[in-house]
């Protein structure tokens, strides 16, 4: 990849470093300390692990079979005897990004229900917990596809 090609994929990196808030990292929301510590890891490499670390992740970008849709779609969801109300944050043919601040077993059955935006019919799906974290959880679903 050329330099100057490279310089303009990590501006966004080197522009967020240069605007450090007083927690001593870019805000980024609730994510502030994680991205906070992968642009300092990122920008401490030299020029030629950066490009070789972007060419990665753009090929797994291409790799994936179906795209991600980013969305802010209300859901309801439950799990075992337990209801929660979120947001999903993206959405495709094989599964659902789901806003939370609770961790889940992975494995877990969940049941969905939520508007579809493009036809506003009330969507109930059931999928399984896929990963989870402590902000969000990815669910696959199985014979979904979103409009």
């Amino acid at each position: 990849m050329p330099v100057a090609r490279r310089r303009l994929a990590l501006q966004p990196f080197r522009a967020a470093a240069r605007t450090n808030n007083v927690g001593g990292g870019p805000m980024v929301g609730k994510y502030n300390t994680n991205f906070s510590r992968l642009q300092n890891l990122i920008l401490s490499m030299s020029e030629d692990q950066q490009a070789f670390l972007l060419k990665q992740a753009l090929q797994i970008l291409e790799q994936r079979k179906n795209p991600r849709n980013p969305c802010l779609i209300p859901v309801h969801y439950d799990i075992r005897d337990s209801s929660y109300f979120s947001f999903i944050l993206n959405i495709n043919d094989s599964g659902v990004l789901i806003e939370t601040n609770e961790r889940f077993p992975v494995g877990r059955a969940i049941k969905l229900s939520f508007c579809e935006p493009s036809s506003r019919k009330i969507r109930e799906l059931i999928g399984e917990i896929a990963w989870s974290d402590s902000h969000s959880i990815g669910v696959q679903l199985d014979g979904f596809s979103p409009q």
